[in-house]
């Protein structure tokens, strides 16, 4: 398992387990029930694209991968600009979205 793969994992577990301590701290301000459901989808979405890239390994996988995260960080970027509720988090989530696409377009070759 490469380092990529290892974070992704990780920030996904943590998301899922433990979604309060992102919320609190990045949308205070949102319902508590909804920040935690949509940063757990988020969270299994981090484990399942790295356990699968973990698994496969592909250069092709990674660039798949990187499209995922850029799609995802704009998609943020939207969310940050259209809702002052949703903003830091939203900011956040993109920024770690952009390095995660970096990083695995830099792996696909």
């Amino acid at each position: 398992m490469i380092p990529l793969d290892a974070v992704r994992i990780s920030l996904g577990t943590a998301e899922l387990g433990r979604p309060q301590a992102f919320t609190q701290r990045l949308a205070p301000d949102a319902n508590p029930t909804t920040a935690a459901v949509v940063l757990r989808v988020l969270g299994a979405r981090h484990v399942v694209q790295g356990a699968i890239s973990a698994r496969v390994g592909d250069r092709a996988l990674y660039r798949l991968g990187a499209g995922v995260d850029v799609l995802h960080a704009l998609s943020m970027v939207a969310v940050a600009v259209a809702s002052p509720r949703w903003r830091r988090a939203a900011a956040t989530d993109a920024v770690v979205a952009t390095a995660f696409a970096v990083v695995g377009r830099s792996l696909s070759g």
